[in-house]
């Protein structure tokens, strides 16, 4: 019979050896957006969605912030708090319903296809939103209402507070973090995907399927 001390020495191998083949986390990829930024439009649709496509939710790990250089100016005469956009009245609603949107999705797939959708057409915004949001199995009725709601006011105002803490500051639009740095975003706007594949295969020694 082994003794106590090889018995804890095995322990202490097989316990190392499990922490070693831990899977790592994806790398959560923040965006910081605007729903009318052509700039945006370009990011979301051309590189997060074909990147989360072909690395999937084990590699990245998507999140959204509709905000962008928002500005909050007060109050109106009913103490609602009053928000003004980039791209005027029609996006600071498009950032609303951006909001209602990742708040009534159940899965990132859904979210991410969603987003991609109401970006992709972004300046035909409000005609096509009901077909994107079915499209993804979530219901126009409801998105939309939600976008006039103190919900969507309360949530954007969280995604504004949210950027405004960025280090260091919002410059542009996009910006993009990644495990909440946003150093090489450079390079991260250029082409997401080769960064991810290239990260992940410094992280783990191995490279993602979908990867070139």
């Amino acid at each position: 019979m082994p003794s106590a001390g090889v018995v804890l020495a095995l322990l202490a191998v097989l316990h190392q050896s499990q922490a070693l083949h831990q899977p790592s986390p994806p790398l959560d990829i923040a965006v910081y957006y605007e729903a009318l930024c052509p700039d945006s439009r370009n990011f979301i649709v051309n590189q997060l969605n074909g990147t989360w496509h072909a690395v999937g939710s084990s590699v990245v790990n998507p999140s959204f912030i509709p905000w962008g250089k928002a500005k909050l100016n007060g109050t109106d005469s009913s103490g609602e708090a009053v928000i003004t956009c980039q791209h005027g009245p029609e996006e600071c609603w498009g950032n609303r319903l951006h909001a209602c949107v990742i708040y009534e999705s159940r899965s990132t797939e859904q979210r991410l296809d969603t987003i991609t959708c109401l970006m992709e057409d972004q300046t035909t915004l409000r005609e096509v939103a009901p077909g994107c949001l079915a499209a993804a199995g979530l219901d126009w009725a409801t998105a939309s209402a939600c976008a006039e709601s103190e919900v969507s006011l309360q949530k954007t105002l969280q995604f504004g507070q949210e950027t405004t803490q960025l280090q260091p500051p919002l410059t542009s639009v996009p910006t993009v973090t990644v495990d909440g740095s946003q150093s090489g975003e450079k390079a991260i706007l250029a082409d997401l995907l080769f960064f991810v594949c290239q990260t992940w295969q410094q992280r783990t020694g191995e490279t993602p399927q979908g990867c070139p």
